[in-house]
């Protein structure tokens, strides 16, 4: 498989289970405590948990998303650096 498609569906991966782990995460807490989550998100709605459960679920895809991409970015430049140094030993050799 290309790097790249396997970076690509590691994120994706990444993002996806962050959003059903934020999804289960706002849904637990509004039902602990909705006076909690009415106040964490302004605003009236019928179903407090549902929509903690949709918020959380969204924020934890972009987390996720984002931490992977972060981690994926410093092992390519990781890999970057250790193949300039093996560069830079075959030239002195």
């Amino acid at each position: 498989m290309n790097a790249g498609i396997r970076n690509f569906l590691l994120i994706l991966a990444a993002g996806l289970l962050s959003g059903a782990l934020g999804c289960g995460f706002g849904a637990l807490v509004a039902t602990l405590s909705p006076e909690f989550a009415k106040e964490c998100f302004f605003t009236e709605v019928e179903n407090i948990v549902r929509y903690a459960a949709a918020v959380g679920m969204i924020t934890g895809l972009f987390i996720g998303a984002g931490a992977m991409a972060f981690a994926m970015f410093v092992a390519a430049i990781s890999s970057r650096s250790k193949s300039v140094e093996g560069e830079k030993e075959n030239t002195e050799q």
